[in-house]
């Protein structure tokens, strides 16, 4: 996402009236100092964005809902 915060508070406002679900399927930052730079993801030059467990928590609680993350790729939004 090149505008991550315009697009989760877009979904959520759409979410929101309906009391939909957003499922995200993304690679998670890896946490360990130094895995980052061996992190394959990051060589995508489409993959401009990455996102660690806490921040989708963040931007979950910010919008008024529940996140569960799913191994290590699958994070799943649900209104509280």
């Amino acid at each position: 996402l090149a505008d991550p915060k315009s697009a989760f508070q877009l979904l959520f406002k759409l979410l929101k009236s309906r009391r939909g679900i957003l499922g995200v399927m993304t690679k998670l930052h890896p946490q360990k100092p130094n895995e980052f730079e061996r992190w394959h993801y990051k060589n995508d030059p489409t993959h401009i964005s990455f996102y660690s467990d806490e921040t989708l928590r963040f931007i979950a609680a910010s919008h008024q809902y529940a996140v569960t993350i799913i191994g290590n790729d699958v994070a799943i939004f649900q209104p509280l």
